[in-house]
């Protein structure tokens, strides 16, 4: 939990700084796409990378190296200003976050790890509850990192800083929070080969014991499920990519917006979205895994296309916020229902993979948006949007005959 929040706090600014640093050393909106697109390709080689890894080197192992590796790649990129050496060392830094601030989660390269790290220690029916408690620590650090995005400017004022250095600063901030979240994890204590709790379909010991072949550590079986992921995952990374920092974007070319007011913004957005994943476990467990994410996105793509829509700034505030508050309640739904339906043993490996056509769309949709902003702001929302609609209709094609192991265990006990 002190892991994923300590990334929160990151994330929590760096979707709005990285845009206004590269605006300040003469970039636009072409220049945000393609860093973006640079992130989201680095990413999708990390999401498979640490989620196979995992299973097979050690999950502490993939977290350690790849926090290392981001901070050594903060650094240079705070030293740079070539377009090409900012494209190269902000992949490797994952110096844009997909979930972008206000998102209510910490997500990051390792994560696949994280989640089945803590998965083999709760139990089916506490598996959603956990993961939300989760992000409810990474909302109220992720507010606070919002704070932080105000740093520049307060330098600025009090100590007549550049902005470009104190950019610079923030930056440093962040690979030293990176080179902190190696640090804490060492002491972790990791089961290598989680068994099956009690809740899990008792097919899960025999396939465990001979699951047959596996292609990069999956079975046949759970490969079923998992392509079914991908398609969802990518329609969302085709939706994802065109917000992240382009709204950090949007909101300082259509209104002026500083680093100081959206640093304001997302500190509210962050506490605000408490409620919801609080109430995310709960929820799931009365009306269902798959017709809560169903319903959550549904509503959260209607704020979205509202935001550009709005006459002035206070109402596309509230319309982004509505957005953000209804869609953090699917994360750790959504988080936790693949850990449900595929085996412990495969839980990692099977959350890389899903979550490399995210990756794959990110890139696809983060370069059309810099150009497409160049055509008109309020494009890549709309765009977005639209995503968003088909994301949902086919998670609810796919899923909603699959519940997760907790939900199959109610179901029989309630047949009993």
């Amino acid at each position: 939990m002190i892991l994923q929040g300590l990334l929160s706090l990151t994330i929590g600014y760096l979707p709005i700084i990285v845009p206004l640093y590269l605006i300040a050393i003469g970039y636009g909106a072409v220049q945000l796409g393609l860093l973006i697109t640079a992130v989201s390709f680095c990413a999708a080689l990390f999401a498979v990378i640490s989620g196979v890894a995992s299973d097979r080197l050690g999950r502490k192992t993939v977290i350690i190296a790849s926090s290392l590796l981001m901070a050594f790649g903060t650094v240079v990129f705070s030293q740079v200003t070539s377009l090409y050496l900012l494209l190269i060392f902000g992949g490797i830094s994952m110096i844009s976050p997909q979930g972008g601030s206000g998102s209510g989660a910490g997500i990051g390269p390792y994560y696949p790890a994280v989640q089945a790290l803590l998965s083999a220690h709760v139990d089916d029916h506490d598996r959603t509850t956990a993961l939300s408690s989760i992000l409810l620590v990474c909302g109220i650090i992720g507010a606070a990192g919002s704070l932080i995005a105000k740093l520049p400017e307060l330098l600025h004022h009090l100590a007549g800083m550049p902005m470009i250095a104190g950019y610079r600063a923030v930056f440093i901030v962040t690979a030293a929070i990176n080179v902190m979240i190696a640090v804490l994890t060492l002491p972790v204590g990791e089961q290598r080969h989680p068994g099956t709790r009690e809740g899990s379909p008792p097919s899960n010991d025999e396939a465990e014991a001979d699951p047959g072949h596996k292609r990069l550590g999956l079975s046949h079986d759970t490969w079923a499920i998992v392509w079914r992921f991908m398609l969802v995952n990518w329609t969302n990374g085709l939706a994802v990519g065109m917000l992240g920092p382009f709204v950090t974007y949007w909101f300082y070319r259509q209104w002026g917006t500083t680093a100081d007011q959206l640093g304001s913004l997302f500190f509210i957005i962050n506490l605000i979205v408490i409620p919801p994943l609080y109430a995310a476990g709960p929820l799931a467990r009365r009306f269902g895994t798959v017709n809560v994410v169903a319903w959550s996105r549904a509503i959260s793509t209607v704020f979205l296309a509202l935001v550009p829509l709005m006459p002035t700034l206070v109402l596309a505030y509230a319309a982004f916020l509505g957005r953000q508050l209804t869609n953090a309640m699917s994360v750790p739904i959504r988080q936790s229902y693949i850990m449900g339906v595929v085996r412990p043993s495969e839980r990692a490996a099977a959350s890389g993979i899903a979550n490399l056509p995210i990756q794959v769309g990110l890139t696809m949709s983060s370069l059309s948006a810099g150009f497409l902003m160049q055509l008109a702001l309020t494009i890549p929302m709309e765009v977005s949007a639209a995503f968003q609609v088909v994301n949902t209709a086919i998670y609810w094609w796919f899923f909603r005959s699959l519940p997760p192991v907790e939900e199959r265990a109610s179901e029989t006990r309630s047949a009993r």
